[in-house]
């Protein structure tokens, strides 16, 4: 793998992703490393520390949204954002600024699976954002909770939008700025032991030291791929779940490009 070096004075990084791709594990994981910076997720948000950055650029006030996005990236802190959360328009303007400061940036990126899409159609449908989210859900689930049944015109619409989306936005992350490490959600969690490998690149790219020096390799491995950030962990535990999977993997398969 070869690692793009950093800028010798970047002043923070950010790590762009789309939903359901792995952030929120991959952000716990390092924020349980001795020296990691603090993360914020979803910056822009309507609870986040920037959140009038994307008011502004919401109210016709591109310019004026992205002084106070310079202002802001100023301020060195690191931070997790969502690409579908926000618009086309918005995600560019963040990903020219970011490079113009100097900041090193990481994308993380899932294919589009009948699993990934099974996963995003969920998160959308009952609401839940991140790791956070994915408790209540848990919890739900273990107090019996069941899901709702979904036609298949529905399934058919959301995978074609999500496939349509996915195109715009690996077209985008593909014309990102230097000073940018780009993972595939695959790597880090499908790949058994190479994502040592990846984590390992990660690390030095992030300026954060050796990583077998501050995680171990069976810790890493553990929160990679049995974390309860993945969606498959609680089909397993759910019944409800699991049978809503069989209700629409059968439209999924057929939709998804890497399923056809």
């Amino acid at each position: 793998m070869n690692t793009p070096q950093p800028a010798a004075d970047a002043p923070g990084w950010a790590i762009l992703c789309h939903r359901r791709s792995g952030a929120s594990g991959l952000i716990a994981l390092l924020s349980g490393v001795s020296g990691a910076p603090e993360v914020a997720a979803e910056p822009f948000s309507a609870a986040g520390p920037w959140q009038d950055v994307a008011r502004t650029f919401h109210a016709g006030r591109p310019e004026e949204a992205r002084e106070k996005l310079r202002a802001a990236l100023r301020s060195g802190m690191c931070f997790r954002h969502s690409l579908d959360g926000e618009s086309r328009e918005f995600s560019r303007m963040l990903a020219d600024e970011l490079a113009a400061a100097g900041y090193r940036v990481v994308t993380l990126v899932r294919q589009l699976d009948t699993a990934c899409a099974f996963s995003r159609i969920v998160a959308d449908r009952l609401d839940i954002r991140g790791r956070a989210g994915l408790a209540g859900l848990r919890e739900r689930l273990e107090e019996g909770a069941t899901m709702p049944r979904w036609d298949a015109r529905y399934v058919r619409t959301r995978v074609r939008e999500l496939v349509e989306r996915e195109a715009v936005f690996d077209a985008d992350l593909s014309a990102l700025a230097p000073h940018t490490f780009a993972i595939r959600f695959e790597a880090l969690f499908r790949d058994g032991v190479d994502a040592l490998r990846v984590l390992d690149e990660l690390f030095r790219f992030l300026g954060l030291g050796q990583r077998s020096a501050l995680l171990a390799d069976h810790t890493a491995l553990q929160a990679l791929f049995f974390g309860e950030h993945h969606t498959h962990n609680l089909r397993a535990r759910s019944s409800a779940l699991e049978a809503l999977w069989i209700q629409i993997a059968d439209e999924l398969t057929p939709l998804c490009p890497s399923s056809r």
